[in-house]
């Protein structure tokens, strides 16, 4: 009897034990419980927080794709200008040939006729010390000389004005040309910096993007962990 009581009082400090027990695994289920309810909500969350990413991911993507496009479109339309602009300068450059040529000729034409101004007043100069003491008749030939010497220089002097001209067309070809190339070298590298920032940009979103799906996985196996400790 005595040894039925024994162990009957210990059987029922087994028992508390044992209520101790199963009280403190259903404190402890419920604070899983807790946990997993808390991770669900983050993981909703952080689903939400990824869909809003993604569309405006998207969204961005498509605006970086228009002004790429648009880029691209303005920046075909510059090499067909270019190539209209080109062919404008190689006019203008033949253009400028040939008033090189032509000052050329004209210098050529205007240094002749000075020598053979100079040439003729060496030989008028002569012919004036020889003449002095020939007949009357000879003044005849003197004015004729002599507008043949007017005639010459009004040649020289017409000769001048043509070569100023030339010059002056050479200049406005030339600054034209010069005018031109900077503009068109101004626009050219305008266009590629557009291009390399929207590439940058564009570089950058896809690299967020990466990083916040990463960030996902990782929430969603942590919480696949605590879902498997249940």
């Amino acid at each position: 009897m005595h040894e039925s009581c024994r162990h009957l009082l210990s059987m029922r400090n087994q028992l508390k034990k044992a209520s101790g027990g199963i009280a403190e695994w259903k404190a402890q289920t419920k604070d899983w419980q807790r946990q997993a309810s808390q991770g669900q909500a983050d993981c909703t969350a952080l689903k939400l927080t990824l869909v809003t990413a993604e569309a405006t991911h998207g969204s961005t993507v498509k605006c970086l794709e228009q002004d790429i496009r648009y880029l691209e479109q303005a920046l075909a339309k510059e090499t067909s200008l270019r190539v209209s602009v080109e062919g404008q300068l190689a006019v203008a450059t033949a253009a400028v040939t040939t008033c090189a040529s032509s000052k050329g000729q004209v210098e050529a034409r205007e240094l002749m006729a000075n020598q053979r101004l100079e040439q003729l007043q060496v030989n008028w100069d002569a012919d004036v010390a020889r003449r002095t003491l020939a007949a009357a008749d000879e003044q005849d030939k003197l004015k004729l000389a002599n507008e043949c010497i007017d005639k010459l220089r009004g040649t020289v002097m017409d000769l001048q004005r043509d070569s100023q001209d030339l010059r002056r067309q050479l200049d406005v070809a030339v600054a034209c040309k010069d005018q031109v190339e900077g503009a068109w070298n101004a626009r050219l590298r305008d266009i590629e910096k557009k291009l390399q920032a929207s590439d940058v940009a564009n570089k950058a979103l896809r690299k967020e993007n990466a990083a916040l799906k990463q960030e996902l996985r990782i929430e969603q196996q942590l919480f696949k962990g605590s879902t498997a400790l249940k």
